[in-house]
């Protein structure tokens, strides 16, 4: 399901949508137990990850999520539309 991207170096990157959420929140929510990580609220548009007491975060339908460097080691946001402009998928 990671699929290469590149803009000066290789990076993995995912799209997460509605059809992939369960097998792509494993990879950005590795500690979602449903009890302290849990899905909040779902709509058409995104998926609301609750850290409880810590945090939330969305995570947006048909956005790509890219692994920063070893410098960097997070999963940064772009839209489809940022996404096709910085980025260009490799096989």
């Amino acid at each position: 399901m990671i699929k290469k991207c590149i803009r000066k170096e290789h990076l993995d990157c995912i799209q997460f949508t509605k059809d992939n959420q369960d097998e792509i929140l494993k990879i950005l929510e590795p500690n979602l137990d449903g009890e302290h990580i849990f899905i909040k609220e779902e709509t058409d548009k995104y998926c609301l990850i609750e850290h409880l007491g810590w945090c939330k975060k969305y995570y947006y339908y048909n956005h790509w999520y890219v692994l920063g460097d070893d410098r960097d080691y997070l999963w940064n946001q772009y839209s489809p539309e940022d996404f096709q402009e910085m980025f260009k998928l490799v096989e």
